[in-house]
């Protein structure tokens, strides 16, 4: 049997299911199916659903089978069947430390896993201070902080806020010379690197700063 949209809504009203899930409804839809004229079912059943029983305002005033549907009789079809449940959108800040040395910026690859999984990036400080980071991965502080403004992103289940700060340093040719802890890149050069979109907006922000 054919089961769309529509044939899923009919029958979660009929047998007032609030949540019609698929091994449901092909069970349901096999006990259902007329023998003997299965594809005029399969099209009454779509129709009645597009017509009659629509998703808003059903006509059920007009149903031929409402005398028989269960959700009708208990007063539960605008709620049948349920609206899927939203998965929760996680929060969370990250704190970013942009390091700029002599117009370049230093980078980080990602993990191979996880969030933008080895895109290059601004360093994820996280509780510590962006000199304290900085002093962390061999690089000398010089200088205030300079605090960017934060930037915002959504991810599928995952809303992100980016809080970067700006700090020049003056760098050792050991860090990042390799590209396993990092790589400076100058900031034109950065211009044709692919960042992640929020990324991007951190080092325009930077550069407004640096001009």
């Amino acid at each position: 049997p054919a089961v769309d949209g529509n044939v899923r809504r009919v029958l979660a009203r009929f047998f007032d299911e609030e949540r019609p899930g698929p091994a449901w409804l092909r069970g349901v839809a096999r006990e259902t199916l007329s023998r003997d004229r299965p594809g005029d079912w399969n099209q009454a059943l779509m129709e009645l659903g597009s017509t009659v029983c629509k998703p808003r305002s059903p006509r059920c005033d007009r149903c031929p089978v409402s005398s028989w549907c269960a959700a009708y009789a208990l007063g539960t079809v605008d709620e049948r069947p349920a609206s899927p449940k939203r998965r929760e959108v996680k929060k969370s800040v990250v704190t970013l430390a942009v390091f700029h040395c002599k117009g370049e910026v230093f980078l980080q690859r990602r993990p191979d896993s996880g969030l933008l999984a080895g895109l290059w990036a601004f360093p994820e400080s996280g509780h510590e201070i962006a000199s304290a980071y900085a002093v962390h991965l061999g690089l000398r502080p010089m200088g205030e902080h300079t605090a960017l403004p934060p930037v915002e992103h959504r991810f599928t289940h995952l809303h992100v806020r980016y809080e970067p700060t700006m700090l020049e340093v003056d760098r050792d040719e050991k860090v990042g010379g390799d590209g396993e802890r990092g790589r400076w890149v100058g900031l034109d050069d950065l211009e044709d690197l692919v960042l992640p979109v929020a990324q991007r907006k951190v080092f325009e922000s930077c550069l407004e700063h640096l001009e």
